[in-house]
């Protein structure tokens, strides 16, 4: 399901569309995260890939990997505001907190400090 920039064709396929289709392939596999889960780890992985990318950058000289490392961190907040935006904010997480929010400060936060997310927070 296209959720990258790269991958992104306005035309071809809406938010709710794409949205639907998570929740088609999470019921295909039979897993027991929801669709908010599944965008929020993906989301710190894109972040994970990007701290990879821009130390291969500085390793190798390569001038058009910050450029792709950017665009990983775009990815990374365009999927969290995905999950927020499709009804997943309104679910209370267990502290009481609203979810969605929380998951796009957390990753933004570890966007700016260049971190990706916590080992314990995989699935």
């Amino acid at each position: 399901m296209p959720f990258a920039e790269d991958a992104i064709d306005d035309s071809a396929m809406s938010p709710d569309e794409r949205i639907a289709r998570l929740h088609r392939l999470i019921d295909a596999y039979g897993i027991s995260f929801d669709a908010s889960t599944v965008l929020r780890v993906a989301a710190d992985r894109l972040v994970e890939l990007a701290e990879f990318t821009d130390v291969r950058a500085a390793e190798t000289g390569r001038t058009d990997l910050p450029e792709h490392a950017a665009m990983y961190r775009r990815d990374a907040v365009r999927l969290l505001e995905s999950g927020m935006t499709q009804g997943h904010a309104s679910a209370q997480g267990p502290t009481g907190e609203q979810d969605g929010q929380q998951d796009h400060d957390h990753a933004q936060w570890n966007m700016e400090r260049g971190q990706g997310s916590e080992p314990g927070e995989r699935l």
